[in-house]
């Protein structure tokens, strides 16, 4: 189970029943969307 946005992300990514299931299309659109709100995250988290 991932314990993370960015590791759910990566599962997703590799997961061949989300792909049958939704497709390739949406599951990328969905990553990349991801991805980019992963990215804001970190741009504006500090320590």
């Amino acid at each position: 189970m991932p314990r993370s946005l960015m590791e759910s992300v990566v599962a997703l990514d590799g997961s061949a029943v989300l792909r049958a299931g939704f497709g390739d299309r949406f599951v990328d659109h969905f990553l990349h969307i991801k991805r980019a709100e992963i990215g804001r995250f970190l741009a504006h988290v500090t320590e």
